[in-house]
């Protein structure tokens, strides 16, 4: 079975080569890209066409001539609009050209941004216009037609969003802060480090003796009864037994009491998962 056939053959004898996409010239001969202007093939149409001066009746001749290649200087291509200007059907064709600088180009540098379009930079400058006349109408007049007397920090919108942005920096941080504790957390009951217990089954406590400034952060099983794990925390804290020592909550950071524990409770219901706890002599 014969192949098709694709493309055709320059029409200059000392070229011949193959071209996939011919340009036909207006002498009616095929070319390859680089031999399709006239003066490179001694074009017959040329030779006998007289040679006038261009006219406003050229201008589609010298249009055509102008989108014969890709508009961009560095590039040699032909361009899309060469391709697809001489075809027969040219009912409802749209031109093959930039929307925007109206100019033609290659397949390569069809697109605004590959050809660093004059249009599209231009075109930015209304949405910014509008953008900043936005702004103006709903801040800067606000804020120059009011006294200073009379605005209070939480009635601004610009305060409340900041502090909203703050709030949410914060609780990020410290969610962040407690991920790196929770990986450096050591098993409250060393048989449990024997025995993986899930994730989700433990508890984490930040624990410390009285008078000092350090924190320890251990994890328990939620099951664990508190009375158990207090004895355990004295054991990996190396608490004296000749003193008598209190398990302690502390409160949050704006409250300075503690809150005793009950030791006969499940640890999971006496304190939530990072609470701090203090152990203290019983006086």
């Amino acid at each position: 079975m014969d192949l098709p056939v694709i493309g055709a053959h320059c029409a200059r004898k000392d070229c011949n080569e193959l071209d996939l996409l011919p340009i036909r010239c207006r002498c009616d001969q095929l070319f390859c890209r680089q031999h399709v202007f006239p003066d490179l093939h001694n074009c017959s149409y040329v030779e006998n066409t007289p040679v006038e001066p261009i006219t406003v009746d050229d201008s589609a001749d010298r249009k055509k001539r102008e989108t014969a290649l890709c508009s961009l200087e560095e590039c040699s291509k032909p361009s899309l609009e060469s391709r697809v200007a001489n075809s027969a059907d040219r009912t409802g064709r749209v031109p093959a050209v930039c929307i925007q600088c109206s100019r033609s180009f290659c397949a390569e540098h069809r697109f605004p941004t590959s050809h660093s379009c004059p249009g599209s930079m231009t075109s930015v400058a209304p949405r910014n216009e509008a953008a900043k006349a936005l702004l103006a109408k709903y801040f800067s007049s606000q804020s120059a037609e009011s006294k200073p007397s009379s605005v209070s920090p939480t009635s601004s919108p610009a305060l409340t969003l900041k502090t909203a942005k703050n709030e949410k920096k914060s609780e990020q941080m410290r969610k962040i802060q407690w991920m790196k504790m929770r990986q450096s957390a050591l098993p409250g009951d060393l048989k449990t480090d024997r025995a993986p217990i899930d994730m989700s089954e433990r508890i984490y406590v930040q624990v410390k003796l009285a008078n000092t400034d350090a924190y320890k952060v251990f994890w328990f099983c939620k099951t664990i009864s508190t009375g158990r794990a207090f004895d355990l925390l004295q054991q990996r804290l190396a608490v004296s037994s000749s003193n008598i020592w209190q398990l302690l909550k502390e409160l949050p950071e704006d409250d300075q009491r503690r809150s005793s524990l009950a030791y006969d409770k499940p640890l999971s219901e006496e304190v939530e998962d990072g609470c701090k706890l203090l152990i203290v002599k019983n006086v």
